[in-house]
């Protein structure tokens, strides 16, 4: 089976995600958040839906509103994504209101921060048209395979979960997969067994 991945696009401006043509944001598959490094682009997240446009509006609706975490701007464009100035709301150790009400007494700060963090990612999109266990197998193997090679991804949040629920299972054949990408990714394989 040969993936073929779509980008770059952006947050917003020039190649903004949303301009894409509404049949390819309505498709579902696998994507990467990345930033220009050294010549190529370093993978921050790799994440898979049901429907590119759905996710990408709650993506940025959660970044927007200061549920997700937001890293210092222009250490993240080094590849630096360990420090975080904004911790988010979506661990259970941050839904207390009190972190809201700081976010929102704060807000045109934050919102000019998250805007230029934003503005660092460059997005990649793999239409993969199968079940969600399926896009979660390659979401997965993508995550481990960049996470074997050593620095060559940055600390995505989620890893352990994205590596325990994407685990193919005993019962499960595995997928021979070719990865086709015009951009050089830091690491990106060219193929997988997902």
């Amino acid at each position: 089976m040969e993936i073929k991945w779509y980008g770059v696009y952006r947050w917003y401006g020039q190649d903004c995600i949303f301009d894409l043509p509404r049949d390819l944001l309505n498709k579902q598959g696998v994507y990467l958040w990345t930033i220009p490094f050294e010549g190529r682009y370093l993978t921050y997240y790799v994440g898979e839906t049901h429907r590119f446009a759905q996710r990408f509006n709650g993506h940025l609706r959660d970044y927007q509103s200061g549920v997700y975490r937001v890293y210092d701007p222009q250490r993240f464009a080094q590849g630096d994504a360990k420090t975080p100035i904004w911790g988010g709301t979506w661990k259970r150790d941050r839904r207390d209101p009190k972190y809201k009400l700081e976010f929102t007494r704060d807000y045109e700060k934050w919102s000019m921060i998250i805007h230029d963090f934003l503005g660092h990612m460059r997005i990649f999109l793999a239409p993969f048209e199968t079940d969600e266990h399926t896009r979660m197998r390659l979401e997965a193997s993508v995550v481990a395979h960049l996470q074997a090679q050593g620095k060559l991804m940055m600390e995505q949040d989620s890893i352990a979960d994205t590596l325990k629920t994407g685990a193919r299972c005993s019962n499960e054949s595995p997928i021979s997969i070719t990865m086709v990408c015009a951009e050089p990714i830091l690491g990106f394989p060219k193929s997988l067994v997902i």
